[in-house]
């Protein structure tokens, strides 16, 4: 059986008092930092000071929202974002060094996670409390001292595709049900948060049971719905909408099939000429690693004023885009194919490898640093195995699952004891495991039931006491052989040990660096998220989170 927080006593009250104390230390050390520095994700000569650690003039990226900053001195910084993140000889080539690293052990076989709540849906909607697809997070409010968990939920009859499902908000801390908006969403499709018009608060983004793209307030009130249908509701089915700055003007944008809205209205700006549909929504990403935003679609590239950039020979889905290989000047973009995986060169579409899938399948793709060989790896799920790849789309490792049902769920990756390896996070048919970047090994396991999707676990700190938890999906609609919750349960190490990390999962494409904290997609110098947090040069992955590593005390300024 799984333990429940909140029958724990003293030692989580301490860390948590703690972490508060670091916080607002945190919170004195950025205040200075200011705002015109940055540079803007979109603009051109923003990706300059990402790939230079040592490159002065970041700003603080309001990161001090968060409570995780756990290695920043008191008094050690005067503004200057250089000060902030001076480790000496902590690290080499963005690697933190061995005899710098305050890390601890894993398990060595599989161990029980501690169940933090487990949300199921109240009031006039309960029966809505399945979820198939998923959650996002983020804070809300410009004074919430935890995030809200938005997820859309259908109905405990499991009609998860005509019936629809409304759309939810669940306090991180304790699990409490916030607001249901109206109308119907997609059962399937995530939710997208940011400030997407430019008023300093975030707000919630879905696909509506009707094809519409909607925005909703931070209280769940409608804000504004397309024109007209954009989504091809006789299938239900979408990964969900995407949100950033694509062209770095200060206003965001909202991706949507094959339409790009205006984020402070709802209105089309171009509809992406040749577009070919597929389950997998568009994406925002750095493609061709000259600054700016491309948008990643399962035919091609575009860029931000909807114009193709260039085609893949053959159409993907389940995509990601990183730039995987040391080197690179440009990103590639993983994804699949009937049984293929397929890479392509994010600036001209040229094919950088295509192999096999172990098995059948292959869901979306997440990207890490699994062996903490400063080398990036991906991973994704398919029928009867997880299968983790080198960059250059050779085997790392395979381990056995089941997901009959999809054969493409999706999984996460985050450095859960700071030691620079990532872990891999999976849920399938009946169980939540937490793998081990490096060779697969199972760490720690959970009965968690899921008829499957393209839905995966996500990393944050929901409850604001500076480690990470999991946030994942829960339904049992299916005779599977661990039939066992339903709704969003939030999930910590036994002793709470994990890491820090951020308070934010914006969307099913999630890219760390392009969100701020506080749900700001605009204005985003990349240095200024990563260096706060890992100080030291972060290899940029995709369904990720940054973690917050400890560093012995005479590695630090």
């Amino acid at each position: 059986m799984f333990r429940d927080r909140r029958f724990q006593s003293g030692p989580f009250v301490n860390r948590l008092a703690t972490s508060c104390i670091v916080a607002a230390c945190v919170t004195l050390l950025l205040s200075n930092c200011s705002a015109s520095n940055f540079a803007g994700a979109g603009a051109k000569n923003s990706k300059a000071s990402s790939d230079n650690p040592s490159k002065k003039g970041g700003g603080a990226d309001d990161e001090n929202g968060d409570s995780a900053n756990q290695n920043k001195k008191p008094g050690s910084s005067n503004g200057d974002d250089e000060t902030i993140v001076n480790v000496g000889d902590a690290y080499k080539d963005g690697i933190l060094k061995e005899d710098c690293k305050q890390s601890f052990t894993l398990p060595s076989a599989p161990t029980e996670l501690t169940q933090v709540f487990n949300w199921q849906a109240s009031g006039a909607t309960a029966e809505y409390n399945q979820v198939m697809a998923t959650p996002v997070l983020g804070k809300l409010g410009a004074g919430d001292s935890a995030p809200t968990i938005v997820t859309p939920a259908f109905s405990s009859n499991c009609n998860y595709s005509s019936g629809g499902a409304y759309l939810y908000a669940i306090d991180g801390k304790t699990g409490a049900q916030k607001w249901v908006a109206a109308p119907k969403v997609l059962p399937s499709a995530s939710a997208a948060l940011g400030d997407i018009d430019g008023d300093g608060t975030a707000e919630v983004v879905a696909f509506g049971l009707d094809g519409r793209v909607y925005a909703f307030s931070a209280t769940g009130t409608q804000k504004w719905m397309s024109a007209d249908a954009v989504i091809y509701v006789s299938s239900y089915y979408s990964t969900g909408p995407t949100v950033a700055d694509l062209d770095g003007d200060g206003t965001v944008e909202v991706l949507a099939v094959n339409r790009i809205l205006k984020g402070s209205d709802g209105t089309s700006k171009v509809t992406l000429a040749g577009f070919v549909n597929s389950t997998s929504n568009p994406i925002a990403a750095n493609a061709d690693g000259m600054g700016g935003l491309e948008v990643i679609a399962s035919n091609g590239i575009y860029k931000s004023d909807g114009t193709l950039l260039c085609a893949f020979t053959t159409v993907i889905d389940m995509f990601a885009s990183a730039r995987l290989r040391p080197g690179d000047s440009f990103e590639t973009i993983i994804g699949r194919s009937g049984d293929q995986v397929i890479g392509y060169n994010g600036q001209s579409c040229a094919q950088v490898f295509s192999v096999a899938f172990p098995g059948t399948g292959g869901g979306p793709y997440n990207v890490g640093d699994y062996t903490g060989s400063g080398e990036l790896k991906f991973g994704a799920a398919g029928k009867v195995n997880f299968a983790a790849f080198n960059g250059d789309g050779s085997s790392l490792w395979q381990k056995p699952t089941k997901d009959a049902s999809s054969a493409k769920t999706g999984a996460t990756t985050f450095d859960f004891n700071g030691d620079g390896k990532y872990e891999i996070v999976y849920n399938d048919e009946d169980y939540l495991r937490i793998y081990d970047g490096a060779s697969g090994s199972v760490l720690y396991q959970m009965p968690n039931s899921s008829g499957t999707l393209w839905e995966y676990p996500v990393i944050a700190d929901v409850d604001g006491d500076g480690h990470a938890n999991i946030v994942v999906h829960a339904n049992d609609c299916f005779d599977y052989t661990n039939r066992s919750a339903r709704g969003i349960r939030v999930f910590q190490a036994p002793d709470n040990s994990w890491v820090g990390t951020r308070s934010i999962w914006n969307q099913h494409a999630y890219n760390p660096l392009l969100v701020k904290s506080n749900g700001g997609l605009t204005g985003i110098d990349p240095d200024t998220i990563w260096k706060p947090w890992l100080k030291a040069k972060y290899l940029t992955g995709f369904r990720n989170n940054i973690p917050m590593p400890k560093i012995k005390a005479e590695c630090n300024p």
